[in-house]
């Protein structure tokens, strides 16, 4: 995701697909996630982690662009 066209690209690549739409809407809220991720001020590590459902260190990891 290098700018907001790219957003609008992968929604307009879902919007004209035939998918099943239980399959299209858990797709667009993967898209909503990653656009999230790349405009979050939190640190990229916990986020990561808090995606998949682990948790690791309260704090900022010290590490990522966003901590540093």
């Amino acid at each position: 995701m290098y700018s907001p066209s790219d957003i609008i690209n992968q929604k307009l690549i879902l919007d004209n697909d035939s998918l099943d739409p239980s399959r299209k809407a858990m797709l667009f809220e993967n898209l909503h996630i990653l656009v999230n991720y790349c405009h979050t001020q939190e640190c990229l590590r916990r986020t990561i982690l808090e995606y998949f459902g682990e948790t690791g260190a309260s704090d900022n990891c010290g590490n990522c662009c966003n901590c540093t």
